[in-house]
């Protein structure tokens, strides 16, 4: 049995875990099998955050991640931590004004966008965090072949509590049609090292 392995990494308020948890619930409604592991660090907002989603066609009896499909780091801590476990061809999703790519192969292929930057225009009210993973998700959504479109549409509408469902629902589009720049792969990080650990305090 062939196991898809995806990590989501970041730091603790970045909505890791809720990322995680929508990818696992839409490959059951995929009718695949899902196991997800969580893990954090000490620290409420700002510490280390991942979420590591096994999904096959059986059940997964030893979820240990070995090499993973696809990465999605919101953080250059994640990125330096989880680049290496990549697998070649492995796919890495990243905020392109918090993370510089780094730890890879050249075959893996690589998928920048600024997702604080457009959960901003999205949500002025609140915290630039709210969205960031919603719109990552949609632009995970556009290229990835472990779960569907319309599974993930789904998910979100079951998980996200109903205040906030319509704007949800804008973010995941935002982010499925977001083209990037091809020079945005190289460009440095908007927030300087410290920055983003204060910005996470709301």
């Amino acid at each position: 049995m062939i196991i898809q392995q995806i990590i989501v990494g970041g730091l603790c308020g970045q909505g890791v875990e809720f990322a995680g948890r929508i990818i696992g619930k839409a490959a059951v409604y995929d009718a695949k099998c899902v196991t997800l592991k969580i893990s954090r660090g000490p620290k409420a907002h700002g510490g280390g955050c991942a979420a590591q989603i096994f999904v096959g066609s059986r059940s997964i009896d030893c979820p240990y991640l070995t090499c993973s499909d696809v990465l999605i780091a919101f953080s250059q801590e994640a990125n330096a931590e989880y680049a290496g476990k990549l697998a070649d061809a492995g796919k890495l999703f990243y905020e392109s004004e918090l993370v510089v790519p780094e730890y890879l192969s050249s075959s893996i292929r690589l998928f920048p966008i600024p997702c604080i930057r457009i959960a901003e225009d999205i949500w002025k009210s609140s915290p630039m965090y709210m969205a960031m993973n919603i719109v990552m998700l949609g632009f995970f959504a556009k290229t990835n072949s472990v779960v569907s479109l319309e599974s993930l549409q789904e998910a979100i509408q079951v998980e996200v509590p109903p205040k906030f469902k319509n704007i949800s629902l804008a973010a995941f589009e935002e982010g499925y049609s977001y083209q990037p720049a091809e020079e945005s792969i190289l460009a440095f990080p908007r927030f300087q090292d410290g920055e983003i650990q204060r910005a996470l305090r709301f």
